[in-house]
């Protein structure tokens, strides 16, 4: 059997920072809802642990990835931002092209995982602003009631948008077979070339000069498995 051939995906530096940050987020998450939910709180009794660990894991959220992006290849991970940041026609017509069935080219990432990017970024910068508000409330009553009260509010409602985020997330990267081959590049860096012309053609043909297919405007097999 011909062994896939592979291309290059994501280096050291951002896979690092990936699974530093989902680690992070993962504590935060599981440490949020058991303290939230009393099914979960009964069998964890002592609530100062799971608060502790929760600072813990929000300080670290931010400051890890930091340090590894100081100490790593900023420049990968900054032009990982620029092609997030930067939005084209396919980007724009990805979601329609996607439900209807028609064939698109993505670049580095496509309209999705921006939008994934663009959350994950916005609701961290949401969280840490009123976990601040909340964490100096457990210390100190000076903050208005009502501030305490809004920001204890909107960090809740916003756990449970990042849980549904974060399982369409796991859902796609590891489970559905059409995309799930992103995941090997997280872990190990490399991706299939055949997955890669299907899926990020335009990409393919900045890191290795195969230039992406016509594509026209009929109803495709986009959404099939890559055999």
């Amino acid at each position: 059997m011909t062994t896939p051939e592979l291309v290059p995906r994501f280096n050291r530096t951002e896979r690092a920072v990936h699974w530093t940050y989902a680690v992070c987020f993962l504590v935060l998450l599981g440490t949020g809802l058991t303290m939230y939910l009393p099914v979960l709180s009964q069998f964890f009794p002592s609530r100062f642990i799971l608060r502790q660990l929760h600072l813990a894991a929000a300080f670290f959220l931010f400051t890890a990835p930091t340090l590894i992006a100081l100490l790593g290849d900023r420049r990968s991970l900054a032009a990982d931002v620029k092609v997030v940041d930067e939005w084209d026609e396919d980007d724009r017509a990805w979601l329609n092209d996607t439900v209807n069935g028609f064939p698109t080219t993505p670049g580095r990432f496509n309209a999705g995982q921006k939008l994934n990017a663009a959350f994950v970024a916005g609701s961290a910068l949401v969280f840490l602003g009123t976990g601040i508000v909340m964490a100096i409330n457990i210390y100190t009553r000076f903050l208005p009631a009502w501030l305490v009260s809004n920001a204890s509010l909107i960090h809740d409602l916003l756990t449970w948008l990042a849980l549904f985020a974060w399982l369409g997330h796991v859902f796609l990267a590891g489970v559905y077979p059409p995309t799930r081959e992103s995941l090997r590049g997280m872990l190990t860096g490399f991706v299939r070339r055949d997955w890669a012309l299907k899926h990020h053609p335009r990409w393919l043909e900045s890191v290795t000069g195969l230039g992406p297919p016509i594509l026209s405007k009929e109803p495709a097999r986009y959404n099939q498995p890559v055999e």
